[in-house]
C-alpha cells in the first residue's frame, strides 16, 4: 500500500479545507493516508485519514511554537515513511505572514532530501507581495513533481514568476459527486425538508482583507446591511432559511443576524458539522445565498441555484471558472435592492443555471481526476 502524507489547514474549523482532504481520500482510497490536523476537531473521525498534530495555523504564539516543536518530530517520520508529501489545496501559499511560507517549503525541501515525490495539489497561490516571498517560491515550486493550482490567478503568478511546471486544474472538492453523504440525516436533524429551505454562508470579517486585524474592527453596519440583504431574498423565496457556518469563525455572526431578524423562519447548522454535512445542508435546498468559496462548490456540485456575494478574489476566480459571474455582488457596496435584482434574475434563468452548473462541475471535476492520474503516474514511477 502507497502511503500518502498531506499537509494543509485541516481540523482548523474550516469545513471548506476538510473538504479538500474529503476529496483527497476519495481520490486515492487505497493509500494510507496521513495528514496535518489542527486542533478544533479530529479529522480522522469522519474520514479514512491517520493524523499528525499540526497547529501553525492558528497563528503564531509561544504556545503553538512549542506545540510545532513537538509535533515536528512525529511529522518527519510520517514523510520519511511516506512515498509522497502532498499540500493539499486551500489558499497554502502566499507570504501574508512573515512565517507561512518558511514553514510550508522547509517540509518541501526535506522531503526532496529523502528523495520523496512532492506535489502541490489543486493549490491556492497567492498573493505574493514581498520580494522574499516571489524569489523562495520560485526557488522551490520549480522542483515540485507536481503543480496543479486551482484557478488562472495562480497560474498567472507562476507564469509571470518563470515557473513552468504549473498545470491548471481546479478546486479538488469538484471531484467529490456522490450526494447525501450523510444519508439525510443532517437536514432530518434539522427539521428540513429537501428543496423547501434555503441556505446562507458569509464570512465573520466580511473582507478577506479584515482577517488580520478583524479583533480590532467593528462589522455592525455591515451585518446590520448583510441581515437586510438577506431579509430581501426570504421575502422573494417565501422559504425557512439555514445559516450554515462553513467556518466555525461564522458561527456567532449566525447568531448575531439571527437576532436582527426575530420575524424570520431562520435556523443555524450545529458549529460542529462536519464537511460531509455542510455538503448535504447545501445540495438538498433550494438557493443559496453564498460568500464562502466552499459553499459555492457544494452548491454547483449539484446543480443549485445561488447568488454569490463576493469578500475575496479565490471566489471571484471561481465564479469565472463555472461561467456564472453575472449573478454575483461585490459584498462591500451590496445593498438589498441590489440582492432582490440578482434574485429575480438567478430565478427567471433557475433551469438554464441549474444545467450549467452541473455542465461546468463536471467539467472541473475532470480536471481535478486528470491531475490524480498524474500524481499516480509519478509516484508508480518511484516504486
Amino acid at each position: 500500500m502507497k502511503k500518502l502524507f498531506v499537509m494543509g489547514a485541516y481540523g482548523c474549523g474550516n469545513r471548506g479545507d476538510d473538504a479538500i482532504l474529503q476529496s483527497i481520500c476519495e481520490l486515492f482510497p487505497d493509500w494510507e493516508i496521513w495528514a496535518s490536523n489542527g486542533r478544533y476537531c479530529d479529522v480522522s473521525d469522519f474520514l479514512p485519514v491517520k493524523t499528525v498534530s499540526c497547529r501553525l495555523n492558528e497563528g503564531f504564539s509561544a504556545s503553538v511554537l512549542l506545540s510545532m516543536i513537538k509535533d515536528a518530530f512525529i511529522i518527519m517520520g510520517r514523510i520519511a515513511k511516506s512515498d509522497a508529501l502532498m499540500f493539499g489545496g486551500g489558499s497554502l501559499i502566499h507570504d501574508l505572514t512573515p512565517y507561512n511560507l518558511p514553514f510550508m517549503y522547509f517540509w518541501h525541501i526535506f522531503a526532496k532530501i529523502l528523495h520523496k515525490k512532492v506535489f502541490y495539489f489543486s493549490i491556492g497561490i497567492g498573493p505574493l507581495n514581498t520580494n522574499f516571498g516571489q524569489w523562495i517560491s520560485k526557488k522551490v515550486l520549480c522542483s515540485a513533481d507536481g503543480l496543479f493550482v486551482r484557478d488562472n490567478r495562480g497560474l498567472e503568478l507562476c507564469q509571470q514568476l518563470g515557473i513552468q511546471n504549473v498545470e491548471l486544474t481546479s478546486d479538488a472538492a469538484f471531484a467529490v459527486t456522490k450526494k447525501n453523504q450523510c444519508r439525510k440525516e443532517t437536514i432530518k436533524q434539522l427539521g428540513l425538508t429537501e428543496k423547501e429551505y434555503f441556505c446562507v454562508t458569509a464570512s465573520q470579517w466580511f473582507q478577506s482583507a479584515n482577517f488580520w486585524k478583524k479583533d480590532s474592527m467593528d462589522f455592525s453596519k455591515e451585518t446590520e446591511n448583510f441581515a437586510k440583504c438577506i431579509v430581501a431574498v426570504a421575502e422573494q423565496l417565501k422559504q425557512p432559511l439555514v445559516f450554515v457556518p462553513t467556518v466555525m469563525h461564522d458561527y456567532s455572526l449566525g447568531e448575531e443576524l439571527k437576532r436582527l431578524m426575530p420575524e424570520q423562519n431562520f435556523r443555524i447548522a450545529p458549529g460542529d458539522l462536519n464537511c460531509k454535512a455542510m455538503a448535504e445542508i447545501i445540495e438538498n435546498s433550494s438557493f443559496l445565498l453564498g460568500v464562502r468559496m466552499h459553499s459555492i462548490i457544494c452548491a454547483a456540485r449539484q446543480g443549485v441555484p445561488f447568488l454569490t456575494l463576493i469578500y475575496d478574489e479565490k471566489v471571484s476566480q471561481l465564479l469565472k471558472r463555472l461561467d456564472m459571474e453575472q449573478y454575483s455582488l461585490p459584498l462591500e457596496t451590496v445593498t438589498p435592492e441590489a440582492v432582490r435584482g440578482c434574485v429575480d434574475e438567478v430565478l427567471n434563468d433557475q433551469e438554464e443555471i441549474i444545467t450549467l452548473l452541473r455542465a461546468r462541475s463536471a467539467v472541473l471535476g475532470k480536471k481535478v481526476f486528470r491531475s490524480r492520474d498524474i500524481v499516480l503516474s509519478l509516484v508508480s514511477e518511484t516504486v
